[in-house]
């Protein structure tokens, strides 16, 4: 054979086999492009009160805690902050009632019952009050105020804090001849056993002042002066059902859109439970509802919500809890937090595991006063609006 007939069967072998190799390099990676890659999903913590989050490793599963509580605060505007609204005065012939709008040490706007009264042995009383109804589940009832008292030439005073009933003319509360300190204190009355649950009573502040009796030696007319400051009154109501909600897990995308859904895994010690879990993405968009009710769940999963690369400022999604539990022991629901990258259920799927323990909160008060029944003559149909002082 001549070396030129040898150099084209060499040539010839050369291309059969690039021609396998090139068949072999571009048949099997097709199927492989077709598979989605999962990208890193991360998730967060979130600014929420009484939501306690530890994070697993990577971020890839989460451990959640959610305080529930059983106390709701009953008064509009307590601390008075933008105005005197909702508030009434029920004035003395000496003593009105004022909205401040800065006093030292306060912690924003006061109101001050203040005025001043003969130095003749003259007492004059006036008083702040706010209609309230109380729950019917209410199990304990707590009214707190901060105050303080300045006086000058006055024998004494009394100041009061508590429930007035209009009905019976019977007031409930604390009744104190002790002097309030010069500086902003805070004050807590037990009121419960006094109350019944279910009535309209008025959250009641005031203060009742006797002058010194000096007319008869002095030459000249004075009179004495009380200021009662209030910086905030605040009615807390136990009841037996324990509450909340707000987002308890954020969830962060990076670069890729995924579709998610909560699924259930189990639950511990469900007595007397109800909840429900969503998905939300960045938009506002639902996964609607996992459903617990009185510790039986209802459906084993949510829809599908698409979970995309989330505006600057926000984040993906976030899961929003809403509970109530008549029984004060602890409940954990575990979910998995399921993300498909090829559309609901479709492509490469993960899944992150996530527990939502869901402890009430005993409110356990202490150093409070305790209530003193007393009838108390004050007309509630002269209440007047309060007084604005620049």
């Amino acid at each position: 054979m001549q070396r030129w007939e040898l150099a084209i069967v060499l040539l010839g072998l050369v291309v059969i086999e690039l021609v396998a190799i090139a068949h072999t390099i571009l048949h099997y990676p097709i199927a492989l492009d077709l598979i989605p890659i999962a990208p890193s999903h991360i998730l967060l913590a979130p600014t929420t009160p009484n939501v306690t989050v530890v994070l697993g490793s990577n971020e890839t599963s989460a451990n959640v805690t959610v305080i529930t509580s059983n106390r709701l605060q009953l008064l509009q505007n307590p601390d008075f902050y933008s105005s005197p609204d909702y508030w009434l005065c029920i004035p003395g012939n000496y003593l009105s009632c004022n909205w401040s709008s800065s006093d030292i040490d306060a912690s924003g706007r006061v109101v001050q019952i203040e005025g001043y009264i003969p130095l003749n042995g003259t007492s004059d009383a006036a008083f702040i009050v706010q209609s309230v109804t109380i729950p019917t589940t209410a199990q304990s009832i707590i009214i707190e105020a901060r105050m303080k008292a300045f006086s000058l030439f006055v024998a004494n005073y009394t100041w009061y804090l508590g429930l007035y009933d209009p009905e019976t003319g019977i007031f409930y509360g604390a009744v104190n001849s002790t002097n309030l300190n010069p500086t902003y204190t805070d004050i807590a009355v037990n009121l419960t056993g006094s109350i019944v649950p279910g009535r309209t009573y008025y959250a009641l502040v005031g203060i009742n002042a006797t002058s010194y009796n000096l007319s008869s030696w002095l030459p000249i007319s004075l009179s004495a002066y009380i200021q009662l400051s209030i910086d905030s009154v605040y009615l807390y109501v136990n009841t037996s059902t324990y509450t909340f909600s707000g987002a308890v897990i954020g969830i962060n995308t990076t670069n890729a859109t995924a579709w998610g859904r909560l699924v259930f895994s189990q639950m511990s010690s469900q007595s007397g439970l109800n909840a429900s879990l969503e998905l939300f993405n960045a938009t506002g968009a639902s996964s609607g509802k996992l459903v617990v009710l009185d510790g039986i769940v209802q459906n084993v999963s949510t829809n599908w919500v698409i979970l995309g690369p989330p505006p600057p400022g926000y984040t993906s999604g976030y899961v929003m809890l809403e509970t109530s539990k008549t029984s004060p022991t602890n409940s954990t629901i575990y979910l998995l937090l399921e993300l498909c990258y090829g559309g609901p259920g479709a492509g490469a799927c993960t899944y992150y595991p996530l527990s939502v323990t869901i402890d009430p909160l005993r409110c356990l008060h202490h150093s409070v006063l305790v209530a003193k029944p007393i009838k108390l003559h004050i007309h509630v149909h002269y209440a007047t609006p309060i007084g604005l002082r620049k």
